[in-house]
């Protein structure tokens, strides 16, 4: 932070009394990070007055709609406006005020209108007319400004992003791997995005139970010939056990005789359980004619790697540790290429074909030099002179590493173009995988219906996958023009589809809406081309369900009511056949075709984010309401495909589940990661273990083990739950009443002792944020008793 201050002074600006550090930058503002006991508010940078509030903002009377009266409630201390941060020279560093229904939830599900709040707009109203401030710096994705009520596109006063803002430039620094909302962002507010790059994934590695089982399956790959081959499986299936997979593996009971052949399969799916994934660029680049390092180091064994993963997938051991072989020989080779080190890590890479070595790490080279290059700052500077950021595209820097450098004013893709070929030859390889999973849990027979989510996102990231994916399913495939726009579909006959053709219900998110209105209507009339005359709208749920703001702020009775959130929010139908009408509801329509559903299914595309890390998976999982609705109250099965790597896999949510927990929140990598950052990394461990219940409370496909084993790392280790308390008081608390909540809602049984120590713990920590001595307290009630 010094060298950036010292290189803001050099370019003129004022930053008189800027702290040297991070961490004292944060106690500035935060007063101690909003994490010691006996916290105060947060630095009050300006006190607004009503009276001025109402001159300096146009719009406030717009506002009492929703809000009543200024100053409200929300940053007001009941007379005057607040506005937090603090100045330094001619920089202010301020805290956004939060969206305003946190509290309320179900203020968005039921209120016809909406509105900043009077503290949100005495916010900006500051920044503009009483700081007068050149340029805003929004810092971070993302805020609340660009997703205020008004219109999509071509903003208006009567919009809010444009009253909020007003006449400032706005400069965002924003992640490169979400341009979906980096478009809005630019669309809404005008904002001249700067791509920061996202801290890469690591291998999560083994711990605990699970580094003693990859133990034991290495020694069985050795003398699984042995007279010690029964031991040792015998000795994998109880650790297997003490580690919870026998959700995930077919375990035999112990003492049972197996044959050699059961052994290698009990092995293969213990291997396949603990295993985490490579995250290494192992993607074929036809387009570029570039093959992967698993592809060519495959080829020296006279394989093709698909091949192998399919045989690994299948459980033949032998490929199982063919393909281990592989991806440490990739991981070898690249490290040692980045460390320039003049060694291969095996002797078969010797004798792979040097010619596609030569071009692949070619392109390597240029990778790295991207990887490394750093305009980040710079170009937030150019963007504060008022000169040209170059652009570029966002999305994912392992698929496309066009994304690097970072320091870019990101762009999406144009939506035209998608879903591309190489997206559409992906999609039909996770389809079938998916049919053939749904077919062997439900005796061989094709799901009638899918129910599945369409994401923005992920969309552009993958150029359009799982779009592609829908597309499939019904049984149609996109044609282009000749300059590569997709513009129309055409049926897949029956005979070359090998199926019947799949009923989808279609769940778009709103960013999805807003960006792929021309794929809308694809998908419309893909169905359509199907469909008798005169049937009804495809039913497309194009909005949230804010079902994860009613689970962050356990402000719900019980899983009807998160249903029927659902229904409310999400029953409108898109017709591409009454262009500007907007969306109908068809609640019935919408029903019916939910009830005919036999799976559910979303995608996870990226190494970077996982089922847990954000609400909205949770928040358009429709699982437990397809039971409800369906006649014979069976719950569907639930589906996720994995395609972070090139083979793509296609998953149970509860396998999936299971897989996140072991990976994230139970795994001493990550959330050691976590608290190493301070105040922030424990509320990052809360907002997973809150976004777990929300999966419980849709989908019910959260075992009882991960809430124990939680409760064992976070609440049981005193050491840990020390740490916890001292470091972020606040979202210690909300941690320990997930627990609870977790326990009250049925979700986790466990023993009448921890729920009375979490008790406990919540009455402490409150009293403690509160500033209550409890002692000190306890001794003057009995004075006062004995008096």
């Amino acid at each position: 932070m010094q060298a950036e201050k010292r290189d803001l002074q050099r370019d003129g600006y004022n930053v008189n009394g800027l702290p040297e550090t991070s961490e004292a930058l944060i106690e500035d503002i935060l007063h101690d990070k909003e994490a010691q006991f006996s916290s105060p508010n947060l630095n009050v940078a300006y006190k607004m007055g009503v009276r001025e509030y109402q001159k300096l903002t146009p719009y406030a009377a717009a506002l009492e709609e929703n809000w009543g009266k200024p100053p409200g409630n929300l940053n007001s201390d009941g007379e005057s406006l607040l506005v937090y941060g603090k100045q330094f020279g001619n920089v202010f560093i301020g805290v956004q005020p939060t969206f305003g229904y946190e509290g309320d939830p179900m203020r968005l599900l039921f209120s016809k209108s909406a509105s900043p709040h009077h503290g949100f707009a005495a916010y900006y109203s500051f920044v503009e007319k009483i700081f007068k401030a050149d340029a805003v710096l929004h810092f971070g994705t993302h805020g609340s400004l660009e997703f205020m009520p008004g219109k999509q596109v071509g903003m208006s006063d009567a919009c809010y992003p444009d009253s909020l803002i007003g006449n400032i430039p706005n400069v965002y620094y924003y992640a490169a791997n979400n341009p979906s909302e980096a478009t809005i962002a630019k669309r809404r507010s005008y904002a001249n995005t700067i791509s920061y790059l996202t801290p890469p994934a690591e291998n999560a590695g083994l711990y605990k139970g699970l580094k003693q089982l990859s133990e034991l399956i290495s020694s069985y790959q050795s003398l699984k010939d042995t007279g010690r081959g029964q031991q040792i499986v015998s000795s994998i299936i109880s650790t297997a056990r003490q580690c919870n997979l026998d959700k995930d593996v077919d375990l035999p009971e112990e003492g049972e005789e197996i044959s050699a052949k059961d052994r290698d399969l009990v092995v293969w799916e213990a291997m396949e359980a603990v295993a985490t994934l490579v995250n290494i660029a192992a993607l074929d680049r036809p387009e570029d004619g570039i093959s992967s390092l698993p592809s060519i180091l495959a080829e020296t064994v006279g394989r093709e790697i698909e091949d192998i993963y399919r045989g690994s997938n299948k459980g033949i051991l032998k490929d199982v540790e063919l393909l281990r072989q592989i991806t440490e020989a990739s991981r070898g080779s690249i490290s040692a290429f980045v460390w320039s080190e003049p060694r291969t890590r095996r002797g078969k890479s010797l004798m792979a074909d040097r010619e596609k070595l030569r071009t692949l790490f070619a392109f390597l080279g240029e990778c790295l030099k991207l990887v490394v290059a750093d305009n980040e700052l710079g170009s937030l500077k150019q963007a504060l002179e008022g000169k040209y950021v170059e652009p570029g595209p966002g999305g994912d820097p392992i698929r496309n590493p066009k994304v690097l450098p970072t320091g870019k004013n990101i762009h999406a893709l144009d939506p035209q173009s998608i879903p591309t070929t190489a997206a559409m030859q992906s999609a039909k390889v996770v389809v079938e995988r998916l049919l053939e999973r749904q077919k062997a849990d439900n005796g061989g027979k094709y799901p009638e219906t899918v129910a599945l989510v369409l994401w923005g996102t992920d969309n552009i990231k993958t150029y359009g996958e799982s779009l592609a994916q829908v597309m499939w399913m019904i049984g149609v495939e996109p044609i282009a023009d000749t300059f590569g726009r997709v513009n129309r579909v055409e049926p897949v006959s029956l005979e070359e589809l090998g199926r019947p053709r799949i009923d989808v219900v279609v769940n778009c998110s709103g960013v999805f809406r807003d960006l792929f209105i021309n794929q809308m209507n694809l998908l419309d009339r893909a169905v359509k081309m199907k469909q008798p005359p005169g049937s009804s709208p495809t039913p497309l749920a194009p909005t949230s369900s804010n079902i994860n703001l009613a689970v962050e702020n356990s402000s719900w009775n019980d899983e009807k009511q998160l249903q029927d959130m659902y229904l409310s929010r999400k029953s409108f139908a898109f017709d591409c056949d009454a262009p500007g009408a907007g969306m109908t509801e068809k609640r019935n329509v919408f029903e019916m075709a939910l009830s005919t559903a036999d799976a559910t299914f979303q995608n996870l595309d990226s190494s970077e984010i996982s089922l847990t890390d954000v609400s909205h998976y949770f928040d358009s999982d429709p699982t437990n309401l397809v039971q409800n609705l369906r006649k014979d109250g069976k719950k569907p099965s639930a589906y996720i495909a994995d395609t972070t790597t090139a083979n793509a896999q296609v998953r149970t949510l509860s396998e999936t589940v299971r897989l996140d927990a072991r990976t994230k929140l139970l795994n001493p990598k990550w959330y050691e990661g976590m608290l190493s950052t301070g105040y922030e990394g424990v509320r990052e461990i809360e907002k997973r273990l809150t976004n777990t219940v929300g999966w419980s409370a849709t989908s019910g496909q959260v075992d009882n083990w991960v809430y124990e084993e939680a409760n064992t790392t976070f609440i049981q280790d005193e050491e840990m739950l020390s740490k916890l308390m001292k470091t972020n008081p606040n979202s210690f608390r909300k941690l320990v009443q997930t627990f609870l909540e977790a326990n009250g809602r049925g979700y986790w049984e466990t023993s009448e002792d921890n729920v009375e120590r979490l008790r406990q713990l919540y009455s402490e920590v409150e009293d403690k944020i509160e500033g209550i001595d409890r002692l000190s307290f306890e001794h003057n009630c009995e004075t006062k008793t004995i008096l």
